[in-house]
Parts: C-alpha cells; sequence; structure tokens
C-alpha cells in the first residue's frame, strides 16, 4: 500500500516540477491562472494526505510517516508569499479536522522552502 501512496507522491512532485517550468516560461497570462494552477496542484498534497489519513489498510505509524513525506513535498515546494498562503490555507483545514497535529506541522516548517528570504 505504501508503494501506492509512494507514486502518488512521485506524481504530484512531477506536476509540480511541470508547474514551475511553465511558470519560469511564461506559461501563465496573469497572475490568477497562475495562482490557480498552483492551488490546484497543492490541493492534490491535502486530498493525498486526506486519503492517508483515511486509509484503514495502513498501520497509524506508516500514516504519520506517509503525511510527513507529503508534508515535506509541501514544504519543498513552498518559498514565496503565494506558497506561504496555500499552505497556510491547506494546513489549517487539516488541523481542524484533525489530519494532521503539531508534530506533522512542525515537521512541514522544518522543510519549508522559506530560508532564502530571510
Amino acid at each position: 500500500m505504501e508503494k501506492y501512496y509512494e507514486n502518488k507522491i512521485n506524481e504530484i512532485n512531477n506536476l509540480l516540477k511541470n508547474y514551475y517550468e511553465d511558470e519560469r516560461n511564461g506559461k501563465f497570462l496573469n497572475n490568477e491562472d497562475d495562482y490557480n494552477e498552483n492551488l490546484k496542484i497543492k490541493n492534490k498534497i491535502k486530498e493525498l494526505i486526506i486519503d492517508v489519513n483515511n486509509d484503514d489498510n495502513i498501520f497509524e505509524n506508516e500514516k504519520q510517516s506517509l503525511k510527513n513525506k507529503i508534508l515535506k513535498l509541501l514544504g519543498e515546494n513552498t518559498g514565496c508569499v503565494e506558497d506561504c498562503k496555500i499552505a497556510e490555507i491547506i494546513l489549517k483545514e487539516l488541523i481542524e479536522k484533525n489530519i494532521i497535529n503539531q508534530n506533522n506541522v512542525d515537521y512541514y516548517n522544518s522543510n519549508e522552502n522559506t530560508g532564502r528570504w530571510y
């Protein structure tokens, strides 16, 4: 089962790579199109975390490990203000629904890619 989620993580990672390449190449006609594509892909991260949480076929320790892998992907792809706002919305929703906990948030924060701005 973990292999299934690893494949999903890789799929989202590839979508993010393509998104950032498109962004660098000026594919998006305006900021709204850019934001919407960014949000769409990052919502796939949120959906995957929810899927892992709801999967009764994996043990809790595996769920936590998978959630952290997925949150690491989010953190590594959070760098600018727009990314931070999107991540904040996603994390807030997952916390409010008790899908992730403070340890998961701390792990996300340790992988957030905003250090280049400080």
